[in-house]
């Protein structure tokens, strides 16, 4: 069950440009489940809480399979599947407006903070110059 509800959460929270505490507030989905929160804490044995994650539960999440394919932890945090979704759709050529659809941002400023890697200069208006 661990392995299943940490799959779900990584995958909707990039999928969905989720915050850490949208993920952990999100009602009902899997496991059987009829009512309450999607992302439960799950003990050892499989047997799942009736209580959400905790919002920091998504960032350890997101820290154990960093560490587990390798990555720098340091550099990830309940914030990166958002940001990471952002990023890929800016590097994508996805248009801001999209973005802003899927993510709920109602500032560019604070979308913008989000992307990470993104060619400054690509498509530059003053591509010329440079």
């Amino acid at each position: 069950m661990i392995g299943r509800r940490d799959r779900a959460l990584l995958a909707l929270g990039f999928a969905g440009a989720f915050l850490r505490s949208e993920l952990c507030t999100l009602q009902v989905a899997a496991a059987e489940i009829s009512a309450g929160p999607v992302f439960r804490a799950v003990a050892l044995g499989g047997r799942v809480s009736d209580d959400a994650l905790m919002d920091d539960s998504a960032s350890r999440i997101v820290k154990r399979y960093a560490r587990r394919v390798g990555l720098d932890v340091a550099a990830y945090n309940g914030h990166s599947l958002r940001s990471g979704f952002l990023t890929s759709a800016a590097e994508s050529g996805a248009s801001v407006f999209k973005m802003t659809e899927v993510s709920r941002h109602r500032s560019l400023d604070t979308l913008r903070g989000y992307v990470r890697r993104v060619d400054l200069f690509k498509e530059h208006v003053g591509a010329a110059f440079l």
